[in-house]
């Protein structure tokens, strides 16, 4: 059994938020593709995966500044939780583990924004987010 110690959400631009275990109300992962490949550079081949839907819902706790260091929106920093909603462009979400472990699932899309990207603020605050990957053109 792994024990979750965060997960870090990457967006297209490289921006990215981590919020720790006990922000994350729920995860799903669907779909889940291996993928490896070679660094030549480390000397080592790294695995990845690729997710067909990513389904997570965060607790309103998380829409706290001190998640928000990398989201710069023209020199102000956004909060966790309107960085989420502003665009569509989730590309990968990180779970590391506690035993230094890290698995990244990719989300595929072929634009800036993800159309099949659809986050919403829950009545209790906590936010939900459906991630799904697009197919080839």
């Amino acid at each position: 059994m792994k024990n979750l110690k965060s997960i870090e959400i990457v967006f297209e631009n490289t921006e990215s938020i981590t919020f720790p275990a006990s922000e994350i109300e729920d995860i799903y992962i669907q779909g889940i593709t291996s993928i490896k490949f070679f660094s030549s550079y480390r000397k080592e081949i790294f695995e990845r995966y690729r997710a067909e839907t990513i389904l997570l819902r965060i607790k309103q706790e998380a829409n706290n500044k001190k998640y928000s260091s990398s989201l710069k929106n023209y020199g102000e920093v956004d909060m966790p939780f309107e960085r989420i909603m502003r665009f569509n462009d989730i590309c990968s979400v990180s779970l590391n583990y506690t035993q230094n472990k890290t698995e990244t699932y990719d989300i595929v899309f072929y634009s800036e924004e993800n159309q099949k990207q659809k986050s919403v603020i829950e009545d209790n605050g906590n936010i939900f987010i459906k991630m799904s990957s697009q197919s080839n053109k």
